[in-house]
């Protein structure tokens, strides 16, 4: 099987990606940051494209051939900084959530699994999402 992951560098992704590869699949992962990459997947079998969630075309040639795409890359720094991420929040984990999805159905990707961040930030006082 040939999986593709977004946000292969970040926490999720990064351990996500050590089951497949005990499987003996072929893993293909997008990261923004080449040196990231190199050493935060160092020793393990992952081709690695560099990209970025705000220019999808620019790494959808990547997705053909992939029977699965795990989605795990999204922008949470909203949390760390005071001020309006809105824009940022928008671009990345929404339209670029979109964009990916439909880049991946153009290059014929079987299947998706699409993981939120808003869960595993928490919940408010009131109970609400701790998410945007």
């Amino acid at each position: 099987m040939n999986i593709f992951v977004n946000g292969g560098t970040g926490f999720l992704g990064n351990t996500l990606i050590q089951q497949p590869l005990e499987r003996g699949y072929m893993v293909r992962a997008l990261s923004r940051m080449k040196e990231k990459a190199q050493t935060v997947l160092k020793g393990l079998e992952v081709e690695v494209v560099e990209g970025d969630m705000q220019d999808i075309p620019g790494f959808a040639a990547r997705l053909v051939g992939r029977d699965l795409l795990f989605h795990t890359a999204a922008y949470f720094r909203e949390y760390f900084q005071p001020r309006d991420h809105w824009l940022m929040l928008e671009a990345v984990n929404v339209l670029g959530t979109v964009r990916l999805l439909e880049a991946a159905e153009r290059a014929g990707v079987r299947r998706a699994v699409h993981t939120s961040s808003d869960g595993v930030i928490g919940v408010k006082a009131d109970g609400s999402s701790g998410g945007c």
